[in-house]
Parts: structure tokens; C-alpha cells; sequence
């Protein structure tokens, strides 16, 4: 984001500078200025930047942490991960709804049972 807003800063300001005076080489010459500004701002490590720093898992923690279920070889693309997704959260919800129907004494609806 600072880097966007320098550069579009410094194309704005190289723009004027060189209609004004009527330089096209004096408006390549601000806005190179510009562009070396903004590594000098962003590219070095520069404390402000590590205010809040992300904390990193160690491998050994990572390992003891199981990843999230990927999904099935057959599902690509974005849209099929989501219906996956969705999949086994209606899975869950049926399991939960199965648990309070015996817990109560009832037969689910076999309407229901079809569609999944």
C-alpha cells in the first residue's frame, strides 16, 4: 500500500513538474527520483515495518497440528472446493440431526436421508 501511494505520488508529481515546465526529461528525471524514494522506503527492513510480526510455528509444533482435509483428487477449481466444503458441513449437520432423532425416539424423514 505505502508503495502504491508513493509511486502514484511521485508519477503526479513528475506529470506537473514536467507540464509545467515543458521537460520531458526533466519528468523522467522526478519521477526516477521518485522510484529510488520508494525503494529507499520499502525495501529495506526497516523497524516500523515489524511492529506486529507473525508468529511462525516451529516444525516439530507443526507437525503435531494435522492439516485441514483436502480435497478429493476429482474436485477442481474453486467452486468444486467449495462444494466440498459445503458437502461435509451438511455431513455434520445430518450426523447432529441423526444424534437428536435417536436421542428423541424418531425416524428421520426419508426425503431428508436422500439427499444425502
Amino acid at each position: 500500500m505505502l508503495m502504491q501511494l508513493l509511486l502514484v505520488a511521485s508519477a503526479v508529481a513528475a506529470f506537473v513538474v514536467g507540464y509545467a515546465v515543458a521537460d520531458f526529461q526533466l519528468m523522467l528525471l522526478v519521477y526516477a527520483g521518485g522510484v529510488v524514494l520508494t525503494a529507499l522506503v520499502t525495501v529495506p527492513n526497516w523497524p516500523f515495518f515489524n511492529r506486529h510480526p507473525l508468529k511462525w510455528l516451529e516444525a516439530a509444533e507443526a507437525d503435531r497440528h494435522p492439516r485441514p482435509p483436502q480435497p478429493p483428487a476429482s474436485a477442481t477449481g474453486e467452486l468444486s472446493w467449495k462444494a466440498y466444503l459445503l458437502y461435509e458441513e451438511l455431513k455434520i449437520v445430518w450426523h447432529a440431526l441423526r444424534k437428536v432423532a435417536k436421542h428423541q425416539g424418531r425416524h428421520l424423514a426419508p426425503s431428508i436421508h436422500a439427499l444425502l
